[in-house]
């Protein structure tokens, strides 16, 4: 299923409707014989038996999807919605309809190598709201290694993943406090739930295919149109500060000087998911493999490298098709790629917007080399962030460990295309040899061209020294990393101040830097505390 179609959303409707009908009591009743935890309202516990259970909570959801509106978020809008805070009010009031089916276009979370692709609302039969999560079910179905043709057939395109029962007149903590573990599953969706009433996110209603409509008229129902939904990514005008009583400010409404960092994080947060994304497509399960690899007790390297990449080789070797096939300059960049995303995101997902007079306070350094900064960084991996005329570009950086040559180094993977995605990634490592950064850039290109000769069967040594076309090389290469290792050799250092955003929004934050090593939706922070002044 394309997921990234509006047009799927009235065939996931469709097709779950049919198994809510068909199939859904008898299968999860035979989740809970299993041990799978349900959240039950009251008049589901009083039912007699699991089977009586598994029903009741069947026939209930099909009610409230019989009723839903429909709605898909384009790519732009699922990024929005993981970036938008919801404010605390009344639940009720804050859904965008009584009952709904929200589909985004990519998952906006994965619990265990499962992706959330959609959630669905409507009335508790107490008056509160219940929602339901779904999981891509073919997706779900291949990564325990089912069929997943035979699993959509009877089950549809969606899997239950967690429900909740919100109380009437109260509000769930996982929706805005990024410590709580429900955070990354709440957050998406109230956060497409907030950015439509501030009209961040905006629907048009598109048509559904007629062959859609009949079919749902044959089982007794209407199917609405679908509501497809953007983000309006144009800066926000100027309203100036607005705080109400719960002491939380209308995502729309901040002070004129920092409206630019919701627009920073938003940009960035979408660039970084779209790559995400793919390299969950290209390479299914491969975070849930490198975090495995990376948690093993008694590593034989050092603590201040996540994983070396010879580790990432062996898991693509054992668990991929012949990666190696694509050559090595390729293979090379999956692999620095793949480490400096899953690094990240076991970093806490730390990005870092410097300031720009840090650019003149750190260009007397761009060709020290400072040897010791794999053990000096703050986190395994972070992501820096700049805003152009074209939307964010940044960086990530991470270090590096080679077991064979027994050599710490740095590797940078450059997202500044501006066209985003993995495939317009670069990456440049930077071994960490000699006295100078150039000294370095020279062994590490060095190396790099000897393997590429090797492997092609060339004899000889590259063609080196002043005044080659080599030397010219490394001098240009000198002037785009020397000021990244100078940047990242300061926010190493003692001096380095960072500021969390969500204070300069006026919003509550528990975090300090550096943050705790744990998965979350990405956090902007400001690197030097003239950013706040400038």
């Amino acid at each position: 299923m394309d997921f990234s179609d509006p047009a799927c959303v009235p065939v996931v409707w469709l097709t779950h409707l049919h198994f809510l009908r068909e199939n859904a009591s008898l299968r999860w009743a035979e989740m809970m014989h299993a041990g799978w935890s349900f959240t039950l309202s009251p008049q589901a516990r009083r039912q007699p038996g699991i089977q009586a259970r598994a029903t009741y909570l069947a026939e209930a959801e099909l009610r409230r999807l019989e009723r839903a509106r429909l709605y898909h978020l384009d790519p732009v809008a699922t990024a929005t919605s993981k970036t938008t805070v919801s404010r605390m009010q009344d639940v009720r009031e804050l859904v965008p309809s009584t009952s709904g089916l929200l589909v985004w276009s990519q998952p906006v979370h994965h619990d265990d190598g499962v992706g959330i692709i959609a959630a669905s609302w409507g009335p508790a039969d107490d008056g509160g709201l219940w929602i339901s999560w779904w999981s891509d079910a073919a997706a779900a179905a291949r990564h325990v290694g089912w069929d997943a043709d035979t699993v959509v057939q009877t089950d549809g395109h969606l899997a239950l993943h967690q429900e909740t029962h919100i109380l009437p007149m109260s509000w769930p903590p996982a929706a805005d406090e990024p410590t709580d573990p429900g955070y990354p599953i709440f957050s998406p969706l109230f956060g497409a739930w907030q950015a439509m009433a501030n009209e961040t996110i905006i629907a048009t209603e598109q048509p559904v295919r007629a062959a859609i409509r009949k079919q749902a008229r044959a089982i007794g129902v209407q199917v609405a149109p679908v509501l497809a939904c953007t983000a309006i990514q144009a800066p926000l005008a100027d309203t100036g500060a607005s705080i109400p009583e719960d002491g939380l400010p209308d995502a729309r409404i901040v002070a004129e000087p920092y409206q630019w960092i919701e627009g920073l994080y938003e940009a960035t947060a979408w660039r970084i998911a779209k790559i995400e994304y793919e390299l969950r497509e290209r390479f299914p399960g491969i975070f849930e493999l490198l975090n495995h690899e990376a948690a093993r007790e008694n590593p034989d390297w050092p603590r201040w490298c996540w994983l070396p990449l010879q580790r990432v080789a062996d898991i693509l070797e054992e668990n991929y098709p012949d990666p190696s096939s694509a050559g090595f300059v390729h293979r090379t960049r999956h692999l620095a790629i793949l480490a400096a995303v899953a690094a990240w995101k076991a970093s806490g997902c730390p990005v870092v917007h410097p300031h720009t007079d840090l650019q003149d306070r750190t260009r007397p350094g761009i060709d020290v080399l400072p040897a010791d900064l794999p053990a000096r960084l703050p986190v395994h991996c972070l992501y820096v962030t700049f805003p152009t005329l074209a939307g964010s570009l940044g960086w990530f950086v991470f270090a590096e460990w080679n077991p064979n040559e027994q050599r710490s180094e740095l590797t940078f993977v450059f997202d500044t295309h501006t066209e985003d995605g993995v495939d317009n990634l670069t990456v440049q490592p930077l071994h960490l040899v000699g006295q100078s950064v150039r000294e370095a850039l020279s062994a590490t290109q060095s190396a790099m061209l000897m393997r590429l000769m090797t492997l092609s069967g060339q004899d000889g040594l590259p063609v080196t020294g002043p005044g080659t076309e080599f030397d010219a090389q490394i001098d240009q290469l000198l002037a785009k990393i020397g000021p990244q290792v100078a940047l990242v050799d300061f926010l190493s250092s003692p001096d380095a101040e960072f500021l969390d955003t969500r204070v300069l929004l006026g919003l509550p934050s528990t975090l300090t830097w550096p943050p705790p090593p744990v998965e979350r939706p990405i956090q902007l922070w400001l690197l030097d505390q003239t950013a706040v002044n400038g």
